[in-house]
């Protein structure tokens, strides 16, 4: 009996080292998880920046478009020109959103895996306090 608790003591003493890099490497891929969520909204508050960017512009265009045909202006060109404003007006909607979805998806997914790491981290936790009064006792 003797030897098979000395043999189970020295077996978990190898754990420790383990278990503890195992917490380091934990800690290190939830700050991992941060920068990558902090880039993501960093990407995303610039993308929708373009986007608005893109929009004034648009406008901006269909504006001097109508200024500079103010004497020839009939009821088909403006027909027309609003049928083409509102292509690119929808296209540019379409954009931004597929952007805010993308964004939305890439923040969910960082969320699943903080999830993932915060249980391992506590399943980490509970091993080590498991196993450290077993090689405390070999000292």
């Amino acid at each position: 009996m003797r030897y098979v608790l000395l043999s189970v003591l020295l077996l978990h003493a190898g754990c420790v080292p383990a278990l503890e890099s195992e917490r380091r490497l934990i800690e290190q891929s939830k700050k991992g998880v941060r920068l990558v969520r902090t880039s993501v909204d960093q990407r995303a508050a610039w993308v929708a920046g373009q986007h608005g960017g893109m929009r004034d512009a648009l406008d901006d265009g269909f504006d001097t478009d109508v200024h500079q045909h103010v004497g020839e202006l009939s009821s088909e060109w403006v027909i027309e020109a609003r049928k083409g404003y509102v292509v690119a007006a929808r296209a540019l909607e379409a954009s931004r959103l597929a952007s805010q979805q993308s964004a939305d998806v890439d923040r969910q997914n960082l969320d699943a895996i903080d999830t993932c790491l915060t249980e391992l981290e506590t399943l980490n936790r509970a091993q080590l306090n498991a196993v450290a009064p077993l090689t405390e006792k070999l000292k």
